[in-house]
């Protein structure tokens, strides 16, 4: 679901996301076939905290295949429909993220995230 600018923003960090699904905006428009299930693509990736802004992780230069169980349900549900070239910022719940009691990484669970 897409949010607009002020929706997003009002959102953002404030924990009440905990019910709610991945929603996203689009940073930069792109053209082209929507990626579907399946489909291989390039990332560039930036893990943030929405409640204090920390980075948590980076990735760049890798592929991800979208939606075949391999990542985080939130982060395979923001890339599904987006065109080649397109930049999403994705906020991803706790429940579509990592819950509490999924262990990763140093990465927090229980938290909202947002994907640059």
């Amino acid at each position: 679901m897409e949010l607009g600018v002020n929706e997003w923003w009002l959102l953002k960090g404030t924990g009440i996301q905990k019910t709610m699904k991945t929603k996203y905006r689009i940073a930069k428009h792109g053209d082209g076939t929507p990626i579907k299930k399946g489909d291989t693509i390039a990332i560039d990736v930036t893990g943030i905290l929405a409640e204090d802004g920390k980075e948590i992780w980076r990735t760049t230069g890798n592929t991800h295949k979208v939606d075949v169980g391999r990542s985080i349900v939130g982060f395979d549900k923001g890339c599904l429909g987006m065109l080649p070239t397109e930049v999403r910022c994705l906020l991803i719940p706790p429940m579509e993220g990592y819950p509490v009691g999924y262990e990763t990484l140093k990465i927090p669970r229980g938290k909202d995230l947002i994907f640059e």
